[in-house]
């Protein structure tokens, strides 16, 4: 929004209207919840996700992944975000780091309870996680079982 905008939902008095904590001038401050609920009534407002798992585009792009080396990518970005390391990561899942390095690069062996504990690990959907770790690992042993 431009600035602009949000001076105009300030000065409105309306009920719809945007309210400041009263005698905060400069700058004018607004309660978190008093912005969020005057955000979600506006046209095309995305909530900024609390966590991984309410990413509405990190779930968009799990869906759209089409390799296991693709979901190592997606893999290796949250497991850096959420432990800082692949060492501590797998240190925190009580995994060997040759564990976490082949769901990295996307040449695990699927194994479903693995799959569950990695998608609870990187905050996201489970059942999501899963089903597209155990397709994406059969694509890839089909395609390797043809040569190709």
């Amino acid at each position: 929004m431009t600035e602009g905008g949000v001076r105009n939902a300030l000065a409105d008095k309306s009920e719809g209207g945007l309210r400041a904590i009263p005698g905060k001038k400069n700058p004018v401050i607004v309660e978190h919840a008093e912005a969020l609920r005057w955000l979600k009534g506006r046209r095309g407002f995305v909530p900024s996700p609390s966590g991984a798992s309410d990413d509405l585009f990190l779930s968009e792009q799990l869906q759209a992944t089409q390799t296991a080396e693709g979901l190592g990518r997606i893999i290796g970005r949250r497991l850096w975000d959420s432990f800082g390391s692949p060492s501590k990561a797998a240190e925190a899942l009580s995994w060997s780091l040759y564990d976490i390095e082949t769901w990295e690069k996307g040449r695990q062996v699927f194994d479903m309870e693995q799959a569950l504990q990695l998608a609870k690990a990187i905050d996201v959907d489970g059942p999501l996680f899963v089903g597209k770790a155990l397709e994406l690992t059969l694509r890839r042993d089909f395609s390797n079982t043809l040569g190709g």
